[in-house]
């Protein structure tokens, strides 16, 4: 700590004796493990590691062999975890020695926005009081800040509504960024001289929120009054009648022509009665559209193919909206007395009805959403109060709850892309974190390979290649599509079946070859291995053993040495036999 590096040296001495004269030598290690503020490796998941090896005593040239398969004396790259090194020195004699590589753990960051009692982190809108608290785990401290946006603080404060990120850098430079905070603020409330955009016809309105009446004035005059009951006052129009628009443009009640010239042929605003219904009506009697406008603006067309636009002028279907709101579309209210506020659109093909989309599906004040089939008279999906979505059930028990009786059913995720792109993910979160992920294309190279990734480790946990090869962790499988199973670090297990055939029994007969022990003895002085048994240039460049052959050929050498003790047992037998002759002479 305080900036000075702790070097931690560790010394083996192990005393070895050389059988062959009986010479006693003494080897000594030593080493000194890279540091980095208190750990072996920098980084969480880095391969930076490093351990200076020294070696006296003995008879060098000394031989090293690390637990990971490297040679040399000093070793590098490496990841936290546990390393063994055994030294032999020219005399053959040997020392081992253990060493833990440790690594800080992964770095974490939680950024808490505040929340104000409107539920916005913002109080007002377009104000710059918002702040954030941010909280980091793991790594090494002292950190740093990076935000997006310029500051270099732990927490923020006087802020405006927008996306915040931040990148935080430990004391060894590992590096974490965090996902985008939007902090949100509540929208504008006031009405302003140059007129509003944006604004939500189903909230805001102009006028009052409780008994009394609404007032338009001008030059200190009441001109309109809309009462609380909806009566609308014009309190300096004079006159009774008709309103009617005078060639200036202003509103005039009474005294003035009929509309068009036809006083018997006009709907009244206050409603009509229709005598003979067949031959009255509201529309057109030619090839014209019909069209109503509000405020001199078209607000709806029924056209002479009988199609009906509302916001457009050209509807392509029996009925089409456009609308360029905010928040538009189309309502459904369902105005019964009791609970039921069932609401549903249907499709029909003439008389029959096909599907059904709608709300309350079993008219009981249930808040879900269906689509109905109809012709098969079952629900196909179901969104209930919980949120929680049913395929062909109506009562998931999930997120997303899927039901079928097919005799392969299920879920499909298609990659459309061009390319050889096929990558799909299903991602398992917390928030905005992703804990885990399963999918196909790692590499999103068109690879026909299966994947589960750990958000949290950012590392691949386990995947399946194309050839049906198992790897877990950061494992590398081999070019051969022999071996099924690869695994990078320890496997436990209970018991291992290893399938074989050929036992080596057939040591035992009595046509079996055995090697005469002065040539097994010249076997050994040229190839400097048991017969039968691979090299270790062979196990190097085979990058390890098959562990079912060296099984069988383990068993077959110890059963030759069981044979070559029953021979020298019989030489044995043979010198009693004649020693006690001698002795008897």
């Amino acid at each position: 700590g305080g900036g000075r590096t702790q070097v931690c040296r560790v010394a083996i001495v192990a005393l070895l004796s050389v059988y062959g004269g009986g010479i006693h030598g003494q080897l000594s290690l030593s080493w000194v493990p890279s540091q980095h503020n208190g750990f072996n490796v920098s980084c969480f998941g880095f391969k930076d590691g490093s351990i200076d090896l020294s070696v006296t005593g003995g008879t060098p040239p000394y031989h090293y062999v690390w637990s990971h398969g490297v040679t040399t004396q000093d070793v590098s790259d490496l990841p936290a975890g546990f390393y063994n090194v055994d030294v032999v020195d020219a005399g053959n004699n040997s020392v081992s020695a253990q060493i833990t590589l440790t690594e800080p753990s992964y770095i974490k960051a939680d950024v808490q926005p505040f929340e104000y009692g409107n539920g916005y982190n913002i109080s007002l809108y377009n104000a710059y009081n918002g702040s954030l608290n941010l909280t980091v785990e793991g790594g090494v401290a002292p950190y740093t800040y990076a935000w997006a946006d310029g500051p270099t603080t732990e927490d923020r404060t006087a802020l405006g509504s927008d996306n915040y990120t931040v990148t935080i850098t430990d004391a060894n430079g590992c590096i974490f960024k965090t996902d985008a905070v939007y902090l949100r603020q509540p929208d504008r409330s006031d009405w302003t001289l140059n007129g509003n955009a944006g604004t939500d016809p189903a909230t805001h309105y102009f006028g009052t929120s409780d008994n009394k009446d609404m007032v338009f004035k001008s030059n200190g005059v009441e001109r309109l009054r809309l009462k609380s009951d909806g009566t609308v006052l014009l309190p300096t129009l004079g006159g009774t009648g008709l309103l009617r628009r005078g060639s200036d443009g202003q509103l005039r009640s009474g005294g003035g022509p009929s509309l068009f010239g036809l006083p018997d042929e006009y709907w009244a605003t206050g409603g009509n009665f229709l005598e003979a219904a067949p031959e009255q009506f509201l529309g057109t009697r030619d090839s014209h559209p019909l069209v109503v406008k509000v405020n001199n603006l078209e607000r709806m067309r029924l056209t002479t193919l009988g199609r009906l636009g509302i916001g457009t002028a050209a509807p392509s279907e029996q009925l089409e909206v456009a609308h360029a709101d905010a928040a538009g579309g189309m309502k459904i209210t369902n105005k019964r007395s009791d609970a039921n506020a069932h609401s549903e659109i249907r499709f029909n093909k003439n008389s029959t009805q096909l599907w059904g989309l709608g709300c309350d599906l079993l008219q009981s004040g249930g808040q879900n959403f269906f689509l109905w089939d109809h012709e098969a008279g079952a629900t196909r999906l179901l969104v209930n109060a919980a949120g929680h979505v049913g395929v062909s059930t109506e009562v998931p028990e999930d997120a997303l709850d899927i039901h079928h009786t097919d005799e392969r059913g299920g879920m499909r995720l298609v990659n459309d892309r061009e390319g050889s792109n096929r990558h799909n993910e299903v991602r398992f979160m917390k928030g905005n974190t992703v804990h885990w992920a399963l999918g196909n294309d790692f590499e999103a190279n068109g690879g026909s390979d299966f994947f589960i990734w750990s958000g949290q480790g950012v590392a691949k946990r386990l995947s399946i290649d194309g050839q049906g090869r198992v790897l877990i962790g950061d494992a590398q499988a081999n070019g051969s599509a022999l071996y099924k199973l690869y695994v990078e670090g320890g496997i436990a297990c209970r018991d291992v079946r290893v399938t074989a055939n050929n036992f080596p029994d057939y040591v035992f007969a009595p046509s079996y070859a055995l090697l005469p022990l002065e040539e097994l003895r010249g076997y050994l002085g040229e190839h400097h291995h048991l017969p039968h048994m691979p090299p270790a240039a062979q196990v190097e460049k085979d990058q390890g053993v098959e562990v079912g052959d060296l099984q069988l050929r383990l068993v077959r050498t110890v059963e030759e040495q069981q044979l070559y003790i029953l021979q020298l047992h019989e030489e044995l037998q043979a010198l009693k036999q004649r020693l006690a002759q001698l002795e008897n002479r």
